[in-house]
C-alpha cells in the first residue's frame, strides 16, 4: 500500500498512533496494577483473617491449658493446706514432757531407784485449748495436766518420806499419792 499523504500529515498520524499506543500501554499497566492491587488486598485480608483465627485458637488452647494447670495448682495448694492444718493440729496438741521430767528427776534422792515411769496427758474438764499465737510450742499448756506414774524402790522409809515431802512442797506436783502398803516395811520398800 502506498501512502500518498503529505509528510506533515504522515508525521501527525504517526504521532497519534504513538500516542494511542502509549495510552493503550498505560491503560494496560493501570489495569494490571489495579488487578494486582486487588489481589494483594484480598491476600492481605485473607491472611489477616487466618492469622486472627489461628491467634484465637492459640488463645483458647492456652486458656484451657492454663485453666487445667491452674486447677492442678489449686488442688495441690488445697492438699498442702490440708496437710499443714494436720501438722499444726499435731504440733498444737503436743505436750512437752521434758520440763516436768526435769523437775521430777531433780527431786529424786539417791536412795530411790526407778523401775518404771509412765507419763500421760490429762485434759481438764471444760477447758479450751490456748489459741495465743505468740505462745511457744515448747511450753507446757496451762490447759493440760500431766499424770506421772512411777514404780520405784526405796532403800529406807526415811528416804521415801523425804521424797514425798519434796513432791508435796513443789508447786508443779499436785495430788501425790503413794500406795499404803509401802509404809509397812522399814527398808527395801517397793512403792508406786
Amino acid at each position: 500500500m502506498i501512502n500518498l499523504l503529505p509528510q506533515t500529515i504522515k508525521k501527525e498520524l504517526s504521532q497519534v498512533l504513538a500516542y494511542k499506543r502509549i495510552v493503550l500501554v498505560a491503560l494496560f499497566l493501570a489495569l494490571t496494577l489495579f488487578i494486582l492491587g486487588g489481589f494483594l488486598f484480598y491476600l492481605q485480608k485473607t491472611l489477616a483473617e487466618r492469622s486472627l483465627f489461628f491467634q484465637n485458637q492459640i488463645n483458647i488452647k492456652q486458656k484451657k491449658l492454663e485453666s487445667t494447670q491452674l486447677k492442678d495448682f489449686r488442688s495441690q495448694i488445697q492438699k498442702n493446706n490440708t496437710q499443714l492444718v494436720n501438722v499444726n493440729q499435731v504440733w498444737g496438741n503436743q505436750t512437752y514432757f521434758y520440763p516436768v521430767l526435769e523437775r521430777f528427776f531433780a527431786l529424786i534422792p539417791s536412795e530411790i531407784y526407778l523401775k518404771s515411769l509412765s507419763l500421760q496427758k490429762v485434759k481438764i474438764a471444760g477447758s479450751q485449748p490456748s489459741k495465743n499465737k505468740n505462745s511457744s510450742n515448747k511450753e507446757v499448756s496451762q490447759d493440760a495436766l500431766i499424770q506421772i506414774g512411777v514404780e520405784a524402790f526405796a532403800l529406807s522409809r526415811d528416804s521415801l518420806v523425804g521424797f514425798l515431802e519434796k513432791l508435796k512442797v513443789e508447786p508443779s506436783f499436785q495430788g501425790v499419792v503413794i500406795s499404803s502398803t509401802a509404809w509397812l516395811k522399814p527398808i527395801k520398800i517397793d512403792f508406786s
